[in-house]
């Protein structure tokens, strides 16, 4: 979707062309700081004209309007000029041209001097920065900065280390840049999107350069400017490009030992940014794209007069684009988080698989020998102290085999006769058993049960581990022993 992108032009931008005596702003005047970046461009004759080409809708030129300034006239695309007044009893900085509405296209604008007043004093005409209102495809934008690798330098990057003296930076300036005095040196950006700004050095020793995109007509312009040297002003704009790949040339046309210096490029597009190589296709080997193979001669330059693809090394094989090598990155270490994560969720499930250290301290609760059902139920406890002269509680309401156990049925599934002796215990002989009568279990019997090994029992199904089991009937209790008497 088209979105307007507004373009900011200081005045000493090569992009606005002045015709006819003009001259910078003095430091010394009493409202130089008021003008943006402390830079302004004023004249006092009717010849002089400044022009602004541009492709886009709008545009707004910003000046000064002062006692001593007079009346200036502004044309649009060749149409009649529109005279205007620029004196006022008091400084202000406003507007001294805008529109808004023009066709998305090629404009040309054209701002000269009009005083109707004899006295030169009297007839200023100044202007601080001029605003485009540039259309691109796409509302994307990125800055590619001088250090990258995407831009490539001719005949080497180590002609590309001037400094330009005083040098002067601006609030956006990168503090970085590639500069030349070499006649016939240029600097290749390869770079996807649909639009693109150009940013560089104007200064006192500048000279001309030229511009092209990709097989286009190069356009000259000039960096030189008579009393600054600045840095990050626009050089160049390009709108309207398809939204692919698309590199841009910039050479030193001036004379030898005038300087060139690049700053940064911003790119606009849908996946804006700077190519480190251009993958290689068919139109390649096009004569509308040619290939840094077809183009670069020995000595940087072009040899088949189109513009050349300029590069500090040789190209012995295809490059990966950097977007490339980005994304294979992040699939690298999406990859190892997924593993990692795979390897974790393992771990844990076979850590729950084995026994813990409460699952053991359970355990040694757990009796080894089995308990029988009716042992389980059973309240009683038969006590193993008893004296010779007492016998056992009264037991006739159960069975003997109710506290011993219960045997259940056979493999072949019959009962085992109830005549059988419940302490049937292999090697120990019957007559070690005693007698026993309808009335309870005699006192031999219940030596014999001193011998037997104690019969474990598992906590009533009815009560927790924290439950008072029920009393006791305390009625039927053998009488306790004095033990100090027997001492």
């Amino acid at each position: 979707m088209p979105t307007m992108t507004q373009v900011v032009l200081d005045n000493v931008s090569p992009l606005i062309r002045y015709d006819g005596p003009w001259r910078a702003g003095k430091p010394d005047d009493d409202q130089y700081e008021n003008y943006s970046g402390g830079t302004f461009a004023v004249t006092n004759s009717n010849a002089a004209t400044a022009t602004i080409s541009f492709k886009g809708t709008g545009i707004t030129v910003k000046g000064a309007k002062r006692p001593n300034h007079n009346k200036y006239s502004v044309s649009v695309d060749g149409i009649a000029p529109k005279v205007s007044d620029g004196h006022s009893d008091h400084e202000e900085w406003v507007d001294l041209y805008s529109t808004s509405n023009l066709r998305d296209g090629e404009h040309t604008i054209v701002i000269q001097n009009a005083s109707d007043d004899p006295d030169p004093e009297n007839s200023y005409l100044d202007i601080d920065q001029v605003i485009l209102d540039t259309t691109v495809e796409q509302d994307r934008a990125t800055i590619v900065n001088d250090f990258e690798i995407s831009w490539q330098w001719s005949p080497a990057q180590a002609q590309w280390n001037a400094e330009v003296p005083n040098l002067e930076t601006t609030p956006i300036s990168n503090e970085s840049n590639h500069a030349t005095t070499s006649k016939g040196a240029a600097a290749i950006l390869y770079f996807m999107g649909s639009g693109i700004d150009l940013y560089g050095i104007v200064c006192q020793q500048c000279g001309e350069y030229s511009v092209s995109i990709d097989d286009g007509q190069a356009q000259v312009l000039t960096a030189r400017n008579a009393d600054h040297n600045i840095d990050s002003q626009i050089l160049y704009i390009s709108r309207g490009l398809e939204d692919k790949l698309h590199w841009i040339r910039i050479e030193n046309t001036g004379e030898e030992g005038n300087f060139m210096g690049i700053n940064s490029a911003i790119v606009y597009g849908s996946a804006p940014g700077g190519v480190a190589s251009p993958p290689r296709t068919e139109s390649d080997h096009s004569a509308s794209s040619p290939s840094p193979s077809q183009t670069l001669g020995a000595t940087g330059s072009s040899t088949t007069g189109e513009p050349s693809v300029i590069s500090t090394e040789q190209h012995s094989g295809k490059r990966i684009p950097l977007a490339e090598i980005i994304c294979g990155i992040l699939a690298g270490l999406l990859f190892l988080l997924a593993l990692f994560v795979f390897f974790l969720l393992r771990q844990r499930k076979r850590r729950g698989r084995r026994p813990g250290p409460v699952d053991k301290w359970r355990e040694s609760f757990i009796p080894s020998s089995p308990v029988s059902p009716t042992a389980m139920a059973s309240p009683f406890r038969l006590s193993m102290h008893q004296p010779p002269s007492l016998s056992a509680p009264s037991m006739s309401h159960s069975d003997p085999s109710f506290m011993l156990g219960f045997r259940g049925p056979s493999r072949s599934g019959s009962m085992r006769s109830q005549s059988t002796n419940p302490f049937d215990v292999p090697g120990v002989p019957m007559s070690a058993y005693g007698s026993v009568s309808d009335g309870g279990i005699s006192y031999g019997h219940a030596s014999l049960l001193q011998a037997l090994p104690p019969i474990a029992r598992a906590p009533s199904p009815g009560l927790g581990l924290h439950e008072v089991p029920p009393a006791y009937d305390l009625s039927s209790r053998p009488p306790s022993l004095d033990l100090d008497r027997k001492m």
